[in-house]
């Protein structure tokens, strides 16, 4: 799924935007500084200007998100934690 939205960004044009881009690449520098690129995987939104970070491996316990999350605000994003439920 992580493979086919980073794909995606790439073959529809989504990175040509200079504004995604940018906050792409501050996502990438906040995961940078909590030592967690192999942890974390920044996704551009279809939709608007917008970022979603999310484990690279969906069993990951949570840990680091706060940290990640104050980070992004630091930086001037708008930056919020959520979560999904189990479904089963």
């Amino acid at each position: 799924m992580i493979l086919g939205a980073e794909k995606f960004s790439e073959e529809s044009g989504l990175l040509s935007d200079s504004s995604r881009i940018e906050i792409l690449n501050i996502a990438k520098m906040a995961i940078e500084k909590v030592n967690g690129s192999e942890i974390f995987t920044p996704l551009l939104c279809m939709l608007g200007e917008s970022v979603v970070i999310v484990p690279s491996n969906f069993d990951y316990d949570e840990h680091g998100f706060e940290e990640l999350n104050s980070l992004l605000n630091e930086a001037g994003l708008n930056s919020k934690t959520s979560r999904i439920g189990s479904l089963f």
